[in-house]
């Protein structure tokens, strides 16, 4: 049984949520690697891969209250990168998207690209388009931005 909903409306319960999410990581990760090894076989040339996830687990996810939300599992992203010099120097542990295709697009065609800020945001499911600006807190989790101001949720047509 696939059921695309996580969070709060994942039904089932948390035990069966990580079971499922457990398997399911085992079973794209082991086709990945598999994916790149024969990318590299067949390479005629030296090849930069890049493999990058759009949200962490969402077993404690409040898909209407960030506040309710372990932001930090959920904004976690997989960023998995391969340049065939080995060199990863210009990447650093909190590097957002828009900075790290920034770096390989850099790598690759030569060019320097200035980096932008590394913001983080998240939305509510009732107001998709309204993001919440996040930021760390000094004990690595993730908060709102107190001057930030969140939009109440409106609901969406069908929701």
């Amino acid at each position: 049984y696939f059921h695309i909903g996580d969070g709060d409306h994942f039904v089932g319960g948390a035990e069966k949520y990580r079971t499922g999410y457990v398997e399911q990581l085992r079973f794209v990760s082991e086709r990945v690697l598999r994916l790149i090894d024969a990318l590299l076989a067949r390479a005629s040339r030296p090849l930069v891969i890049v493999v990058q996830g759009d949200h962490g687990p969402g077993l404690r996810l409040n898909h209407d209250d960030e506040g309710k939300t372990d932001l930090r599992e959920r904004l976690a992203i997989l960023n998995v990168y391969r340049f065939p010099d080995g060199d990863y120097s210009r990447l650093y542990p909190s590097i957002t998207p828009v900075n790290s295709f920034r770096v390989v697009l850099s790598r690759l065609t030569g060019q320097p690209m200035a980096l932008l800020p590394d913001e983080v945001s998240c939305s509510r499911w009732s107001s998709p388009y309204r993001f919440v600006p996040l930021e760390p807190t000094v004990e690595g989790a993730l908060r709102v931005r107190p001057s930030a101001p969140v939009a109440a949720p409106t609901p969406s047509p069908g929701h």
